[in-house]
């Protein structure tokens, strides 16, 4: 897995000129790790080592991928294979390095030049309704429970193995640092070859500040299980199918999620965290070796900052809102007229004239004009019109009985 060149302005929100910007790009290689049949990793507990912890032969098993706490643990996870008959659902566990000695990986995984993540993954007691052959989520064993057909895990535990590189480009220059870890890049960058200027060398120090907390594990080591987008096809130990590539939907959110936590650190630079009570807040400008110039440029960085904001912000389309009001003004522009243009068009044509004449005659208005005309009461003009008019100076003089009930 791998980014396009991320741009600071357009990506990460660093407000600045474009001799001023830098691009970056991460990449990511992931891969599940054997364990069947590989002693040198996978270690049953027998015998007096197994009496000693309280149990019988084969119930917990060592995963020897480094040791951890300085080396004063021998395995990386000690599994209890009796997990799988407790009615539980998946359990997860996450390593880094370089992590400050907290887990010392074996040769095997150690690649140069890369952040190296380990993850370990348990079905414990999950029974999948589908056969599966994914490489970490395989089960095939079958389960007959009261005519019900099930699938039991082929591992205890699925270890996956990921390692990430960075790399950092100068677009003045189309110059770039070669595929480095988060330990090297910002010695890598530094190189006078490059010639990044002072502005996008503190761009870059301040890139590198999270860029050694970007691993796999940093996403998911507060999450437990909940970061496993199969633990949302769980319901209680029931998992419904899952794709036989499972294991690739999985990182590949892992990436997304951490690419998304970048963007998030990159803004609570400047926008400060939550939990201001806390955290202690450290200003990098207040600790600037170099020179006044640096410490003015990290600084600025905290007024310069671009963020999608979209609460109590509206989103419309010009052109959508222009066609709205465009059409709205011509129905009504044609409103007016089209009455008009339909009475042109009858007189034009000859047709219809009778319907439309005896149409305006039997009209409400028209009708209280012919009971007036009856009684003798005025002169009327418009008597083919919608609205009949009395001509000047008519007076009507009502019922005498009328004004009579209405006076009582």
């Amino acid at each position: 897995m791998q980014t396009d060149m991320l741009d600071s302005h357009r990506h990460f929100g660093f407000n600045d000129k474009e001799k001023n910007r830098i691009r970056y790009k991460r990449e990511t290689v992931c891969s599940p790790l054997v364990t069947d049949g590989s002693p040198s990793f996978i270690q049953y507990v027998r015998g007096q080592e197994a009496r000693t912890l309280g149990w019988e032969d084969g119930v917990l098993i060592k995963y020897l991928y480094g040791k951890l706490n300085g080396g004063r643990i021998n395995q990386t996870l000690l599994y209890n294979t009796l997990s799988g008959n407790a009615l539980t659902g998946y359990t997860t566990w996450g390593y880094y390095y370089p992590s400050q000695d907290a887990w010392r990986p074996v040769g095997e995984l150690l690649v140069p030049d890369t952040d190296l993540s380990l993850i370990l993954i348990a079905p414990n007691s999950i029974v999948d309704l589908e056969r599966n052959i994914d490489p970490v989520f395989e089960a095939t064993g079958i389960l007959n429970a009261s005519g019900s057909i099930g699938y039991t895990p082929n591992r205890w535990v699925s270890p996956i193995a990921c390692i990430d590189q960075h790399q950092l480009c100068n677009p003045t220059n189309a110059k770039c640092t070669r595929l480095v870890g988060s330990h090297g890049i910002l010695e890598s960058a530094m190189d006078d070859d490059l010639d990044f200027n002072r502005v996008q060398k503190v761009t870059i120090q301040r890139l590198t500040l999270f860029l050694q907390s970007s691993t796999f594990y940093h996403t998911i080591f507060t999450r437990t299980q909940s970061f496993l987008r199969a633990q949302e096809k769980v319901s209680g130990i029931i998992s419904q199918g899952l794709p036989s590539n499972q294991w690739e939907v999985e990182m590949a959110a892992l990436f997304d999620d951490t690419l998304a936590n970048m963007q998030y650190q990159m803004m609570e630079y400047a926008a400060g965290s939550p939990r201001s009570n806390a955290v202690s807040v450290v200003k990098p400008w207040t600790n600037s070796s170099d020179s006044d110039r640096d410490a003015a440029v990290w600084e600025s960085m905290c007024d310069n900052q671009r963020t999608r904001d979209s609460q109590g912000t509206l989103n419309f389309s010009i052109l959508g809102l222009s066609l709205l009001f465009g059409l709205g003004l011509y129905i009504i522009l044609v409103s007016f007229v089209l009455e008009l243009l339909l009475a042109w068009a009858q007189k034009k044509l000859g047709r219809g004239l009778y319907r439309a004449k005896r149409w305006e005659r039997d009209g409400t208005l028209q009708q209280m004009r012919l009971l007036y005309e009856i009684q003798g009461a005025g002169v009327w003009k418009g008597t083919t019109e919608d609205f009949p008019r009395t001509t000047s100076g008519d007076l009507f003089e009502h019922d005498e009985e009328f004004n009579q009930a209405r006076s009582v």
